[in-house]
């Protein structure tokens, strides 16, 4: 997860770095400061119990200082500390805020080949960069946590699954974290043209197995059998699990024909003597059933299926039909 956040990391922390006022004896003299480059080389996490996450972010800022008569290059290594604390928001969605941010900085360093640097210069030129980045990474940071927010807050709106289907989350409770994990307990509404699927009343309250083998896991999700049931009912009625096998309707390739149907059913031959293109209609008339077991799901499909055949006007006409059982 850590691995992932980086990115968007460096993107924020990439702040803009006002114009550093150097003293020349009469006047001030200002100086452009620029971030050239931004390196993350570790950004770890760590679960505090019942409150959220703790931030440890490493980064090497490198600056070039547009200083008379050749710029001038410098590292700059800074540690970042913050907690983040998790919670349930008014309208039920996870909710992340920076509670505690601190920035620790070590000595800059002068890249070779940028010449000879007064310590008069690069003293103050540090510490008017320690200034700037103290105020800004931290609000950097808390404004990434702001738009983390405001994607987990679209989360609980109606999402899509289909031209006809859509999928509502809310959280159930407030986030159950200890030094290991955090836990979500998340309820997942199933809609179809606007009407929620009902589970059934005598449906049993589901709980997570507990975490056995699971050394080294980021993420586990946990699905419940009714929210199986759901989606499958959902899909069945939203027609997409239905299916239609044609074959290449001009090739001479094409082997679902009704001649080789016709050595099968003589009436087929009789009705059809010129090899006509074939096509399977494929419907689910009933909802298909789930089965969940230790290291073992299976789901039951009973199929209605329609064989045509294309006719000499290019329409289809229906030879038969049967269910798969």
């Amino acid at each position: 997860v850590s691995e992932i956040g980086k990115a968007p990391l460096q993107q924020a922390l990439q702040v803009t770095v006002p114009y550093f006022l150097d003293w020349n004896g009469e006047v001030y003299q200002p100086t452009r400061i620029q971030i050239l480059d931004i390196h993350v080389p570790q950004f770890d996490l760590k679960f505090i119990a019942d409150f959220g996450v703790r931030m440890l972010v490493a980064a090497n800022f490198t600056f070039q200082v547009f200083r008379v008569p050749e710029p001038l290059e410098l590292t700059l290594p800074v540690v970042l500390l913050a907690d983040a604390r998790v919670a349930q928001g008014s309208i039920r969605t996870p909710v992340v805020s920076i509670s505690a941010c601190f920035p620790l900085f070590s000595s800059a360093v002068v890249f070779e080949g940028s010449g000879s640097v007064a310590p008069g210069l690069l003293v103050p030129v540090q510490k008017h960069i320690e200034a700037v980045l103290r105020n800004k990474l931290c609000l950097s940071l808390s404004n990434l946590v702001q738009g983390l927010n405001v994607h987990l807050g679209t989360l609980i709106g109606l999402n899509p699954v289909g031209p006809e289907s859509q999928i509502r989350y809310s959280m159930i409770n407030a986030p159950n974290i200890t030094k290991d994990y955090i836990s979500l307990d998340i309820d997942a509404i199933l809609l179809l043209l606007g009407k929620p699927i009902v589970l059934p009343v005598e449906a049993t309250h589901f709980v997570l197995p507990a975490h056995v083998g699971a050394d080294g896991t980021m993420v586990t999700v946990g699905l419940s059998q009714d929210l199986f049931d759901s989606a499958l009912l959902l899909l069945q009625k939203a027609g997409a699990l239905n299916l239609d096998i044609t074959g290449l309707l001009k090739s001479e390739n094409n082997l679902l024909n009704t001649s080789m149907l016709g050595q099968l059913i003589p009436e087929v031959a009789r009705q059809f003597p010129e090899p006509m293109p074939v096509a399977l209609k494929v419907r689910l008339g009933t909802t298909p059933v789930a089965t969940l077991r230790t290291n073992n799901a299976t789901i039951q499909l009973q199929p209605f299926v329609e064989v045509q055949a294309v006719a000499s006007n290019s329409a289809f006409q229906s030879l038969f039909s049967f269910d798969v059982v």
